[in-house]
This record gives C-alpha cells, structure tokens and sequence, in this order.
C-alpha cells in the first residue's frame, strides 16, 4: 500500500469565548449527526429490514458527547473563562 497524499490541517487551535466555543462545537458535532442520519436513511432505502443499531447508537454517543462538551462551556460562561479548543483534519490517499 503506498500513501499517495498525507495531510494534516488544523481547524481548531486557539482560545474561544463560551459563546465562540459553543457555536463550533454545535456545528461540528450536529454535522457529524446529520451524516448519520443520511446514512441512516440510505441503508433504509436499500434494505429496510437491516439493523440500524450501529447508527442509533452514534447518534445517541454523539448527542451524550455534545451535552457534556456544553456543560463545560456552560461551567466557562458562569466563571468568566475562556475556552482553549484544538481539533485537527488528518487526510492520507492511499492505494
């Protein structure tokens, strides 16, 4: 296997107010959901019998993971703090 292209930006990196946070947290982990639910409603279309648990159960880790990643901005946002995020993209073709 030979790696044609490998690269990593980085989207995240700096501090953020509570509200700046909250914002990009809700955007990226709601993007994440809609994918799910598209691939949800794909799989249904193909075989409507086939288990969606896999999906069901993204869906539901991903919400869980937003409302604790929002109680963290929420604690920020009462003790006047800033919030430091860091995230990356990590992309690599391979053959």
């Amino acid at each position: 296997m030979s790696v044609l292209l490998d690269q990593r930006t980085e989207l995240l990196n700096g501090k953020y107010t509570p509200c700046e946070a909250r914002i990009a947290i809700n955007k990226l982990i709601d993007l994440q959901i809609t994918q799910c639910k598209q691939k949800y409603l794909t799989r249904w279309e193909q075989d409507c019998t086939q288990s969606m648990r896999d999906l069901e159960s993204r869906v539901n880790d991903l919400n869980n993971l937003k409302e604790n990643l929002l109680r963290t901005v929420n604690k920020a946002r009462e003790e006047d703090c800033m919030l430091s995020l860091r995230g990356s993209i990590d992309i690599e073709l391979t053959h």
